[in-house]
């Protein structure tokens, strides 16, 4: 951020992978408590108890799609990164989190702000993807090729708005200056 000049004043960071734990940590305890409870009673009380069937555990009373959208809308903010989309396709519907997504560039678009989303290549299908692709503005594609003992990185621009000539590959390297791209010019 600090290379491109960008302003930090108006980050807003949302933890909702520590909110899931959090759930999952707390519906687990109260397996856990249930399991203590049936543990402690006789015989004769448990076939009592079990013969009416497993208590029911509640599921996370959390809607992280609905603080996913929240956040989007927020007016303050002028740059959302979502890493990663992956976590809410497994949580969600491919539908509710495509809704969400078009909700989301819409208030992207009236906010004028800056909208990145990660998702991991291959795991949720090709026609999913090809929606996503469909509604982003810019496609960047990572891609790490292994030869002998070393890593090759490729930075591919699938897809940019307003300009289709000169869109290709380039080399890019992970250093303590972070994501350095080699050979710029190849790109644009």
């Amino acid at each position: 951020m600090e290379r491109f000049g960008w302003g930090k004043a108006n980050i807003k960071v949302i933890d909702i992978a520590s909110k899931y734990s959090d759930n999952v940590l707390s519906g687990e305890q109260k397996r856990v408590s249930v399991y203590q409870q049936r543990s402690k009673v006789k015989l004769k009380e448990l076939i009592e108890v079990g013969s009416s069937g497993m208590p029911p555990i509640e599921k996370s009373g959390e809607d992280f799609l609905a603080i996913l959208s929240e956040s989007v809308s927020d007016k303050k903010v002028d740059k959302i990164i979502i890493n990663s989309l992956d976590f809410f396709l497994n949580q969600y519907s491919k539908e509710e989190v495509i809704q969400t997504i078009q909700a989301a560039k819409i208030a992207n678009i009236q906010n004028k702000s800056v909208l990145f989303m990660i998702m991991t290549k291959g795991i949720h299908g090709d026609v999913f993807e090809r929606k996503m692709e469909g509604m982003a503005d810019c496609v960047l594609e990572l891609e790490v090729l292994q030869k002998g003992s070393t890593f090759e990185r490729f930075l591919a621009v699938k897809k940019m708005k307003n300009y289709a000539k000169k869109i290709g590959i380039a080399r890019y390297v992970i250093d303590s200056e972070g994501f350095i791209l080699e050979m710029i010019e190849r790109i644009m």
